[in-house]
């Protein structure tokens, strides 16, 4: 971890502390309410001293654990960092997603070191800017075809190697048995559908616009919510006239829950507790 990445994550256990210190007042108070209803008007005078006391306890155990955080991760970048970031490793790369998946774009700008940009991913790094010098020495072996893989929620692009050992990932097959290019995606997946749908539709604009080869067909792999960003990304295309929507001759969804799923709803309210 870089020395930004732990200040970062000492501010977000700060930030975690002080949401579920709310969550709790507010179930406190609640309760106090129902209880002080019950009582009826013997419970005029201990009421308003009750809420205020209550709220002046919780405000400075909030305030206390945010400086905790903030103080604890500013001592521990100073003690020194190794300068790999996070989202370099495999498993950082896991934390990060998951990270993401939950608090989605509330990463405030004090928090930016933990967030993920949407990104071309090769040999472990994000590819940006996406220039052409840039794409050309990531991937000497373009061809015409590009295959574009989009993971799924709380997932990254190694997540199509999951299962490397029992069988080749599909985009090596591809490449091998059908010419493609493959190319894969790391995005935020806690952000709303349509916000990485509207910047992968920018970001393939800029890939083909980058690409060394005439971009003849580009074939597109969602797995479970990857699936659903392809959609959206497809729509913001169309609807702005983008060259690379034509060039799409298939789309393949993978366990794409169009309709909804249990795990998404279960991360937004991982992401309410944590305020």
């Amino acid at each position: 971890m870089t020395p930004a990445e732990i200040r970062a994550v000492g501010k977000l256990g700060g930030h975690a502390m002080a949401g579920l210190v709310s969550r709790i007042e507010q179930a406190h108070l609640a309760t106090g309410q129902r209880v002080f209803t019950t009582l009826g008007p013997v419970s005029g005078m201990a009421r308003p001293a009750h809420d205020s006391v209550s709220r002046a306890v919780y405000l400075a155990v909030r305030a206390t654990g945010r400086a905790a955080g903030t103080m604890g991760g500013q001592a521990v970048s100073l003690l020194g960092a190794a300068r790999q970031p996070l989202r370099g490793g495999p498993g950082g790369g896991v934390a990060m997603a998951a990270l993401n998946a939950v608090t989605g774009d509330r990463l405030g700008r004090d928090l930016a070191p933990l967030a993920i940009r949407m990104a071309v991913r090769a040999d472990g790094y994000d590819l940006d800017p996406l220039t052409a010098g840039a794409v050309a020495a990531k991937f000497p072996h373009a061809t015409p075809g590009i295959a574009v893989f989009v993971h799924g929620l709380a997932e990254t692009e190694n997540s199509w190697r999951r299962r490397a050992r029992a069988s080749a990932p599909y985009g090596p097959r591809l490449a091998a048995e059908f010419g493609y290019a493959p190319v894969h995606i790391r995005y935020n997946t806690g952000r709303h559908v349509s916000a990485n749908g509207h910047d992968l539709a920018e970001l393939l604009e800029s890939l083909m616009a980058a690409w060394p080869e005439w971009v003849g067909e580009i074939l597109l792999i969602g797995h479970s919510m990857g699936g659903l960003v392809i959609r959206s990304a497809c729509h913001y295309g169309r609807r702005d006239g983008a060259a690379w929507v034509d060039r799409v001759r298939h789309i393949f969804y993978l366990g794409s829950p169009h309709l909804g799923a249990p795990l998404a709803r279960a991360a937004g309210y991982a992401g309410w507790v944590l305020g």
